[in-house]
């Protein structure tokens, strides 16, 4: 009786199990041919509206061959590469700002030692290589001389009216911007030359320098990447930076200070982000491709996030790849959208920013989310370049704005009421801010100085506040509104 009873349970339960092995099947099979239908009716709809998603689609400029500065230029700086990291690599400290407390800044050309490293590391710096170190200017200067030869032929390659170099867009994972770490030190090396020509009182190679880091900011080398908008962007902030400290020098004639100011008008970061958003698109979908294909998949992330095993792997990939690669695609539709639209100087930062993270921030911890379990590791990056570029173009007008001010102070001996007493005699257009869509905010103080802002990155206009966001202010966006920094008035050692 009782062993009648034991197989009629293990009868129910076999039933019962293969029922619930059917219902998850057809559950399997069901989320399968959804996400196919979801992926293939959106894509139709992409293309419908004029979007390219392929390659082949797109029509990749290849490598021009007549006056292509690219090779020139690249020579160049392997070349200058190669002195500078043998003999000059602490000097490099010198192009990043110094913040002795929140809006005000070290003005490095006007210096004699560099800080210990512990009063660096207090407030908020990593951690040198050195300990604190007198500044060999007299030294640095001869340097530039040496390097003159170098830096001329970079000066006539960026006369050349072409940029490009050859880079197969299809290897996703393997591309590379040439020779980047020599572009990189070609630019630290132009500032500090910058510096050392403040240091010596000597504007008119000073104006020099910045208007050659100016047009090697805009130089567009391999422009339909994002990672070279990103490069760039990194690039014009140093040359940004030792732009503010010629600013803090007074001396300057109009004439130089309009030649300074229509070089960094020339360098735009946002006009070529249209095309860039088609290329990379294009780039992650292949690259999409290859991350969820498992011999690759293994490749590429190693075995921390195999330890699932390959069970839980081909479920997710069986389920639901086809539904996270539309969602892939809709990031991009996001993320496209308001990269077309602040080209044209209407779109805002931080709404965007708000409704990214509304629709896609909140996916939950990556072990307890199974439907986005893989695809979050190939999402995650999508958020890092645009803060950078928008960062880098408010800057950029923060600083057309401040040379205009200073243009305008010199010619009447007060500052303007309001920005837009600057346009158009002094600016073409008012300054923008692209976190909020609109133009920076300016004000007079007591005393005849003044404030130029952006309300920074929540979007909010604190009237200028220097209160910190972060525990160390190490860069201007550190604070509530990223304020225009004014001159340190103590040398680091006094401090």
């Amino acid at each position: 009786m009782i062993s009648q009873l034991v197989k009629k349970l293990l009868r129910r339960s076999g039933y019962a199990i293969l029922a619930l092995v059917a219902l998850l099947a057809v559950f399997i099979l069901e989320e399968n041919l959804r996400g196919r239908i979801l992926l293939a009716h959106y894509k139709s709809e992409l293309r419908t509206k004029g979007e390219k998603l392929t390659l082949a689609e797109i029509d990749v400029p290849h490598t021009p061959t007549d006056g292509n500065g690219a090779p020139a230029l690249l020579e160049a700086a392997n070349e200058l590469d190669a002195l500078v990291r043998a003999n000059y690599s602490q000097i490099f400290d010198l192009v990043q700002p110094e913040y002795v407390e929140p809006g005000k800044v070290v003005v490095w050309h006007r210096e004699q030692l560099i800080p210990p490293v512990s009063r660096r590391e207090e407030r908020g710096h990593r951690p040198g290589r050195y300990a604190a170190w007198k500044l060999d200017w007299d030294g640095l200067a001869a340097a530039v001389v040496s390097t003159k030869p170098v830096v001329a032929r970079v000066k006539l390659a960026l006369q050349q009216p072409e940029f490009g170099m050859e880079v197969d867009y299809s290897k996703v994972f393997e591309i590379e911007l040439p020779n980047r770490a020599a572009v990189d030190n070609l630019t630290r090396w132009l500032s500090v030359s910058t510096l050392s020509a403040l240091h010596n009182r000597d504007r008119e190679a000073a104006l020099d320098s910045i208007t050659t880091l100016a047009k090697l900011a805009a130089c567009p080398l391999n422009r339909q990447l994002m990672r070279a908008q990103v490069a760039r962007a990194r690039l014009c902030e140093m040359g940004l930076q030792v732009t503010w400290e010629a600013l803090q020098d007074d001396g300057w004639t109009d004439n130089q200070l309009l030649q300074m100011q229509q070089a960094w008008q020339s360098t735009d970061l946002i006009s070529d982000l249209p095309k860039v958003v088609e290329v990379q698109r294009a780039i992650d979908l292949l690259a999409w491709e290859k991350v969820t294909h498992w011999p690759s998949f293994i490749e590429i992330t190693g075995s921390q996030r195999i330890s699932w095993g390959s069970i839980i792997w081909g479920v997710w990939k069986v389920m639901w790849k086809s539904q996270d690669e539309s969602r892939f695609l809709q990031m991009w539709e996001l993320k496209s959208e308001f990269l077309r639209n602040v080209t044209a100087s209407t779109a805002a930062y931080v709404p965007y920013q708000k409704l990214w993270d509304l629709k896609y921030g909140g996916n939950g911890n990556l072990y307890y989310n199974l439907p986005h379990l893989y695809s979050q590791m190939f999402f995650g990056y999508m958020t890092c370049d645009v803060p950078t570029i928008i960062r880098c173009e408010t800057r950029r007008h923060m600083t057309l704005a401040a040379i205009a001010l200073q243009r305008y102070q010199n010619s009447t001996g007060h500052p303007p009421s309001d920005l837009n007493a600057l346009v158009p005699s002094y600016l073409s257009v008012l300054p923008h801010d692209y976190m909020d869509g609109k133009t920076l905010k300016y004000r007079v103080n007591p005393g005849g100085t003044w404030t130029l802002y952006s309300v920074g990155e929540d979007g909010v206009d604190n009237g200028g506040s220097l209160e910190r966001s972060n525990l160390y202010v190490s860069k201007m966006w550190d604070t509530r509104d990223a304020v225009w920094p004014q001159a340190a008035v103590k040398a680091p050692t006094e401090r």
